[in-house]
């Protein structure tokens, strides 16, 4: 059996959208060497090969190109690709009818009736798919897309087009997510993407209202041998196919054990060879764990916090759990330490509850921390994604649903169209106000105070 895995792009035109270039899907090369382990003939599509020369983007041609072969399609999706990989779905259907076609990803996993109703996908696999997805192959082989009533974690379609939710998948204990194999970059395209993506523990033990992550509130991680083979072979990747041999580590909660971190910081510390690192933490977190003095401040040059808001309440609504002093008290704790150089603030605007003030109270508490501690910051707009905030929007008068995905453009910064989603999702900011926050992000910029990630 041959299996296509793929994650389509979020554009159809690679050079007006940022940001593609940064790194690829660890989902569909994970999951691919875990095929091709179990002698399935596995095709990687990734999200660069859909800007071909040789064809139009989504073309016939281009997809006929795609599927030749192929028995069974993977697409990894989440909500910024959903709408190209809706189109993905319907270009393949009207080439090739039968060929079953299985979604994976956050957003499938959160909208699964959702996204089967109003799509030509057969299959949704809900959360992890290291134990789905060989089981629902094995099935499909099989007895095609006839007998799946005994697969868990799926949502699919039956012969009579009636969409089935079948109960949830036992998650991976933590030492069948320590057995899991090394993704296998070979297929990626070379020399493009500035770096490789690396993941040592999953899921986060918070839950902030505005995260679309899929596991809140739970967290496994990989001992030490194997969290350095995810890291040695991220490595070894990036120095063969990127740009720049960065690794991004991408765990939503790495700094949660101390001691693990610490174990990352020495064997990072203690490689000779050339990399660079992008990592996320928690404020909190490195204020408890003091680890200045084994922060590889030469290899990590980027360490992200999320900090969010600049005022108590919107900290308070977004979960945080913290006040604006306690931040503060934090910074002061750091300032003079290594630690603080590579220390990357991340601050949201225009979240569902904020008007104007609340915005601006934002900005000038991320001005603050780069004027009076040097932490670089970047402000980004809020994007409602599947989420608590997404839950419960209508409270905050935004009254859009689940199609507004189906755009490819839902989620740009496109105040100046008339009724764009951009304003539809931001009912209480006009277009007046939002000139003047984009102005005044201009306006620090251009004095020398770096708060958005140019």
């Amino acid at each position: 059996m041959k299996v296509l895995l793929t994650f389509p792009p979020p554009t159809d035109n690679l050079y007006t959208y940022t940001g593609i270039n940064r790194q690829t899907s660890t989902a569909i090369y994970l999951l691919g060497e875990l095929l091709k382990q179990l002698e399935y003939d596995v095709k990687i599509m990734d999200p660069l090969l859909y800007f071909n020369d040789e064809f139009a983007f989504l073309s016939n041609s281009f997809i006929d190109s795609m599927i030749k072969d192929v028995d069974v399609i993977g697409i990894s999706t989440n909500s910024f690709n959903w709408a190209y990989a809706k189109l993905l779905i319907e270009k393949i259907k009207k080439r090739q009818a039968n060929i079953p076609i299985i979604l994976g990803g956050v957003h499938p996993t959160l909208m699964d009736t959702r996204v089967l109703s109003t799509s030509l996908a057969d299959v949704v696999i809900r959360k992890e798919g290291e134990k789905v997805l060989p089981n629902l192959l094995s099935s499909i082989k099989k007895d095609g897309l006839h007998k799946l009533s005994d697969i868990r974690g799926i949502t699919f379609k039956d012969k009579y087009g009636n969409i089935v939710r079948n109960i949830d998948d036992i998650p991976l204990t933590q030492e069948e997510y320590n057995n899991i194999i090394l993704p296998n970059f070979e297929d990626m395209p070379k020399g493009y993407y500035v770096g490789i993506p690396c993941e040592t523990s999953r899921g986060c033990l918070y839950n902030c209202s505005f995260c679309g992550v899929l596991h809140h509130n739970s967290w496994k991680c990989l001992d030490k041998y194997n969290c350095t083979s995810q890291i040695d072979n991220a490595i070894k990747w990036a120095k063969e196919k990127c740009v720049s041999q960065i690794i991004f580590l991408g765990d939503d909660c790495i700094s949660v054990d101390g001691q693990r971190l610490e174990h990352i910081f020495t064997y990072i510390s203690e490689r000779r060879d050339t990399f660079k690192v992008f990592m996320e933490g928690r404020l909190g977190d490195l204020i408890k764990l003091d680890l200045d003095e084994k922060f590889p401040s030469e290899k990590i040059i980027r360490f992200l916090i999320g900090i969010e808001c600049g005022y108590d309440q919107g900290l308070q609504l977004v979960r945080k759990g913290y006040k604006i002093s306690q931040i503060r008290d934090a910074f002061n704790k750091l300032k003079g330490k290594k630690i603080v150089d590579s220390l990357f603030g991340t601050f949201i605007i225009g979240l569902p509850w904020e008007n104007y003030e609340c915005c601006v109270k934002t900005i000038q508490f991320a001005a603050s921390l780069y004027c009076d501690y040097g932490v670089k910051c970047n402000i980004s707009w809020w994007s409602i994604i599947p989420s608590y905030l997404w839950d419960i929007r209508k409270k905050y008068n935004i009254f859009v649903d689940e199609s507004i995905f189906d755009y490819p453009e839902w989620y740009e910064l496109d105040y100046h169209k008339k009724d764009s989603f951009f304003l539809r999702t931001h009912p209480n900011l006009s277009l007046n106000e939002i000139e003047k926050l984009v102005r005044l992000i201009q306006n620090y910029s251009r004095s020398g105070i770096k708060i958005v990630d140019e």
